[in-house]
């Protein structure tokens, strides 16, 4: 909100260069004086200030000229008339109007070429070259920000603007592809609406009066592809702007996450051409929900979760099996079967969340760091000591090779642990596999490798 000291503060130093510059008509007395501002609508008044036009116009709503009478009260008795909050004179004839100052102007960009007489009464200024003299109604100062560019938004429940609110849209296509609206009465809250109607969680106003759902950006559409031109006045919403010429305002319906977790970079991504994705744990459950499964990958000890065909959940470390984030799916549209309110994925259309404090290296039991799920090979990659046991842990694991000195423990069909300094057999840590799906069996919460397969552990040589 602009705090009357503010705008009493910006009056007074406008005040003051426009005495020294001789910028305003002067009385008939040798001394100069500021002439009376005429009276202008009720709840207006006048800024003193003058705003630099940064790339575009500062004020993008209704707009008129007027060549013999122009002056401060018609304009903005024209801007109140029709809606906006804001009004500003330029070139001693045009009138603009609008709710918020956009394309870069702020009330702290100020220019000093607000020096043209108004058309219609000279004793007053009406803007100047790429500079706007300003009317404010009470309104937008109670309102706006204190730069007067922006204004409150309350969007629908669980939605926010994406981390990157405006976005290029793509050459070859639209960015969101799930379903399309336009209308003279586009707001960004209709739009959010009409998209959470259609089970979309990605919202998108473009030109004004247009918007856009889907459940993944595509066709090389990204969150790290800004843009600057989201400057369009929502076509009914004109305190708001509804993107640009090639340009996605984006909305994100953000489910509520466990902890830790947040959505992948790629939101939506196909399925591996060899295989699963994520190849390490999986579940199936008519109850699903993206909650569900990502605490379900997180008890396993993976990074990443994934739901699929609305209620199928993966978990792994990393995408296998041909899988990338540069290789999106449009097709992660199945209601989950847990929550008809979201989606789990779709056909071949994998859902991708990550935890990023479930890293490997980020893993850690005493001095041991998970390495990640290796395969077993014939005569055993650890032979230096080896522990089976119906209380199996990582603990015990680790533990028990510390006790031996050495810095390798792997535990293996959830009962076994090995030990080592080095592998053996031609067992390697670069040799992954996807097996490692079993329980502890002293510990259901932990994963204990699983048939020819190892959750391997490392420890500094020196214990």
């Amino acid at each position: 909100m602009l705090t009357t000291t503010l705008l009493s503060l910006l009056f007074a130093t406008a005040v003051a260069n426009a005495a020294v510059l001789g910028r305003r008509a002067v009385s008939n007395s040798t001394s100069a004086k500021i002439a009376v501002t005429p009276s202008l609508p009720s709840g207006w008044s006048d800024s003193g200030v003058c705003i630099s036009e940064v790339t575009n116009r500062a004020l993008t709503g209704v707009h008129y000229s007027d060549l013999t009478g122009m002056t401060q009260l018609s304009c903005a008795s024209y801007c109140s008339s029709n809606g906006y909050t804001l009004a500003g004179l330029q070139f001693s004839q045009e009138c603009w109007c609008g709710s918020v100052l956009s394309n870069g102007a702020s009330l702290y960009k100020t220019s000093t070429s607000c020096n043209m007489p108004c058309k219609g009464d000279s004793s007053t200024l009406c803007g100047g070259r790429n500079a706007i003299s300003l009317l404010v109604s009470n309104t937008a100062l109670s309102t706006l920000s204190a730069d007067l560019t922006t204004a409150p938004l309350v969007l629908p429940s669980g939605w926010s603007a994406a981390s990157s609110s405006c976005i290029a849209e793509p050459s070859s296509g639209k960015a969101l592809t799930g379903a399309r609206w336009a209308d003279n009465s586009m707001t960004i809250n209709t739009c959010v609406s009409y998209c959470q109607t259609k089970g979309f969680v990605f919202a998108g106003v473009e030109y004004g009066r247009e918007c856009y759902c889907g459940n993944a950006l595509v066709n090389g559409a990204s969150l790290d592809k800004a843009s600057s031109a989201c400057t369009k006045t929502c076509a009914s919403d004109s305190a708001h702007t509804c993107g640009g010429s090639n340009a996605l305002q984006l909305y994100f319906n953000a489910p509520s996450l466990p902890d830790g977790w947040s959505a992948a970079a790629t939101t939506c991504v196909a399925e591996g051409s060899s295989g699963r994705a994520l190849a390490s744990a999986s579940f199936a459950d008519d109850s699903m929900t993206i909650s569900k499964c990502l605490n379900y990958c997180q008890t396993q000890g993976f990074q990443y979760g994934g739901v699929e065909y609305g209620r199928e959940c993966y978990c792994g470390d990393s995408l296998v099996n041909g899988a990338s984030l540069s290789s999106p799916s449009t097709n992660c549209n199945t209601p989950c079967a847990g929550d008809s309110s979201r989606t789990c994925g779709g056909g071949n259309a994998l859902q991708l969340y990550k935890n990023p404090s479930l890293a490997l290296n980020l893993q850690q039991v005493g001095s041991y760091t998970y390495q990640g799920c290796i395969m077993e090979v014939g005569g055993r990659a650890l032979t230096g000591s080896s522990l089976v046991s119906n209380d199996m842990s990582i603990e015990t694991c680790t533990s028990f090779c510390q006790s031996g000195g050495f810095q390798l423990a792997g535990v293996e069909y959830g009962t076994e642990c090995y030990c080592a300094n080095s592998f053996a057999n031609g067992g390697s840590a670069s040799n992954l596999s996807t097996q490692c799906y079993m329980k502890c069996a002293g510990n259901n919460k932990e994963n204990c490798g699983g048939p020819n397969a190892i959750a391997l552990w490392t420890a500094p040589a020196s214990q």
